[in-house]
């Protein structure tokens, strides 16, 4: 009988847990199994600090994070937890930040700001805010134009009592700082 050797290091767990979990955000799996999948990624990746190199090296996991995103046909649960499960890939080292403007991620940030659904704008700011947080002069000059100001401005104005705190008014300020 052959035994599998298991790994003791972290991070050779992590990335085996993360392919995991990618699996099954894919389409062909229930819409509750991908929404589980997803805030199982969050998890990892709010965790795992030891997958930040990993991700520099595979931006696999950060595309199929935007491309959710980004897809209007994916249910609105599902985008909205991608949005929450890229919030805690924001928070991570310059490097992850890096790949997520390599990838364009605040732009798409902007572009969901008009969308229709309220927790999918409110998230988008935050996700926005957190990247401009993490580096104002990368970030920055994307914010910069009256129509972004607008939307922000229009966001920061509904109901944000569900959040700790307003993240679109704290966006306008980097905004107005970055001018």
């Amino acid at each position: 009988m052959t035994s599998v050797k298991r790994s003791d290091n972290p991070n050779d767990l992590y990335v085996h847990h993360l392919a995991t979990e990618l699996r099954k955000v894919s389409a062909q799996y229930s819409l509750d199994a991908r929404v589980k999948a997803c805030k199982e990624l969050a998890q990892i990746f709010y965790h795992g600090g030891v997958l930040e190199s990993h991700l520099v090296e595979d931006s696999r996991s950060i595309e199929m994070i935007l491309g959710i995103i980004q897809n209007q046909k994916e249910p609105v649960c599902l985008r909205i937890q991608a949005l929450q499960t890229l919030s805690s890939l924001c928070i991570l080292a310059d490097e992850v930040n890096r790949v997520l403007h390599s990838k364009h991620a605040m732009q798409l940030m902007i572009r969901q700001f008009r969308d229709g659904n309220e927790m999918i704008r409110k998230w988008s700011v935050h996700c926005a805010f957190l990247l401009a947080l993490k580096n104002h002069r990368r970030h920055g000059i994307l914010l910069q134009g009256q129509r972004v100001n607008d939307l922000v401005t229009s966001i920061s104005m509904e109901d944000w009592s569900k959040f700790r705190c307003n993240d679109a008014e704290r966006l306008l300020t980097i905004i107005e700082d970055t001018k």
